[in-house]
């Protein structure tokens, strides 16, 4: 991650407006050729450049960019604390149940809310129905407690399709 950032940075000339390095400037003709390569020297394109714009190559195992992969990952590790902690985290999946219909939707959490301090509660986003005419979706968001949810065991496609559908990915 440091080469990372250390990268971009020398890519983009941070580095150079942060801590510029001095040239020997001598008279006027060669002090503006001087600046002129200044701003050259000052970006260099080193190996580790390179890495950074890497970063957009695809995976060809998961088809996804190596941004998506740490976004994926982190999200990963967030419901895994989430669930130690028996709690939930924006963008998992979970199972609601719908106690006036006596069933149980798949859903994705789209918000946690901790106004009182103590007992979170949950916004959720679920499929009510799909027309079979046009194959169009009804989706229904509500407000929900934990004790209306149910951890779902991870599984990475549908997380990414999740993650896809929200923008996050």
């Amino acid at each position: 991650l440091d080469i990372m950032f250390t990268s971009w940075g020398e890519s983009s000339g941070l580095f150079g407006f942060l801590a510029p390095t001095k040239e020997p400037q001598t008279g006027n003709a060669s002090s503006q050729s001087t600046t002129s390569s200044s701003s050259a020297t000052a970006a260099p394109q080193s190996p580790s450049a390179s890495d950074a714009t890497s970063s957009k190559a695809i995976n060809p195992i998961t088809g996804l960019t190596f941004d998506q992969e740490l976004i994926l990952e982190g999200q990963k590790q967030r419901e895994t604390q989430a669930l130690a902690a028996n709690a939930f985290t924006k963008y998992q999946r979970a199972l609601y149940h719908h106690k006036a219909q006596q069933c149980h939707y798949d859903c994705c959490i789209v918000g946690v809310h901790d106004d009182d301090g103590e007992v979170p509660y949950y916004t959720i986003q679920y499929e009510l129905r799909q027309n079979e005419e046009d194959n169009s979706r009804e989706w229904m968001e509500k407000q929900t407690t934990r004790d209306r949810l149910q951890h779902v065991p991870w599984n990475q496609e549908q997380t990414i399709a999740l993650l896809k559908k929200y923008k996050k990915l």
